[in-house]
């Protein structure tokens, strides 16, 4: 059934299902990265509590400072264009596993997609001082676990504690987001469960599988029933979902990291240079190489 692809393996006992991140290691991965932050299967926020920085979100030119909740997810390039030397604030990542469930019980596939276009919010004086006492607790508590030495009872309860403190940490930034936006909540179905199912697969699998028929068989469904559901709830194809994926992630990688062309090549799993080429050129009209010669030049 396709639902099997929905249903996610539990955590290890006395994991958190999530990881703070200090400001200090943050700049200086991004330094040490080219000021560029890709992400792959992890998704997270971070709340910029003074400060600015200038960051391009996959070509879209966006300012974070003070109050400002940035909403990274999988398959996103961030390209940090500068940053004060003041700036200070909390980053929390976690992994697809964890958010996706509690993010599709809440959404239609339309808002999603809507948060992608636009992953960020200005919080309120009231939605600022909500999200701290949230992130305080949450912290207490985690700090608490590590001072634990035995696996004993209330050990695993604290764990499950952290875990909904998280929850609630994720479901009050997607409450503030699309409370600030318009948004009305379409009943879910069905087919948008195997939208999602789908969607979380193409995230894990895009740089190997390319093809639709891989994906209709995840979820143990035709590859024409797949493709008719996705371009009923979403306008495009399953194929031009793929293929979107792909060229996207390429481009940035082109743009934004110093590796060879053959070398992103076998990222994208190409058994040649030539056809990686030929495929990226069908798409965008120009060569692997051009594309970087233009992008530099910009």
């Amino acid at each position: 059934m396709w639902g099997k692809r929905c249903t996610f393996a539990p955590m290890k006992s006395y994991e958190t299902p999530f990881e703070r991140i200090s400001i200090t290691r943050l700049v200086d991965s991004i330094t040490a990265n080219h000021m560029m932050l890709s992400f792959t299967d992890t998704c997270g926020i971070f709340l910029c509590l003074r400060g600015w920085a200038e960051v391009d979100i996959n070509n879209r030119h966006v300012r974070i400072q003070a109050g400002d909740v940035f909403i990274y997810m999988p398959t996103m390039y961030v390209y940090v264009m500068g940053h004060s030397d003041d700036i200070e604030g909390i980053t929390y990542k976690s992994t697809l596993d964890f958010v996706l469930p509690m993010v599709e019980g809440s959404f239609n596939i339309h808002d999603l997609l809507a948060l992608t276009e636009r992953p960020y919010l200005s919080l309120s004086e009231r939605q600022m001082q909500h999200m701290r006492q949230l992130i305080e607790v949450l912290d207490n508590r985690v700090v608490l676990l590590g001072t634990l030495t035995h696996d004993d009872a209330a050990t695993e309860i604290l764990q499950r504690e952290i875990n909904h403190l998280g929850e609630a940490l994720i479901q009050e930034v997607i409450f503030d987001y699309f409370s600030s936006h318009t948004y009305t909540q379409v009943p879910q179905d069905t087919k948008d469960h195997i939208i999602f199912a789908f969607m979380a697969a193409l995230i894990e699998h895009y740089k190997q599988e390319r093809q639709v028929t891989y994906y209709a068989q995840l979820l143990c469904l035709t590859p024409r029933y797949l493709s008719t559901i996705v371009k009923e709830k979403t306008g495009r194809t399953a194929q031009q979902w793929i293929i979107g994926f792909v060229i996207n992630s390429i481009k940035q990688s082109l743009r934004y990291t110093k590796k060879s062309i053959k070398e992103v090549a076998s990222d994208y799993n190409f058994p040649t240079q030539s056809f990686f080429g030929k495929y990226f050129k069908l798409y965008t009209g120009i060569s692997p190489k051009q594309f970087r010669r233009q992008t530099h030049q910009e």
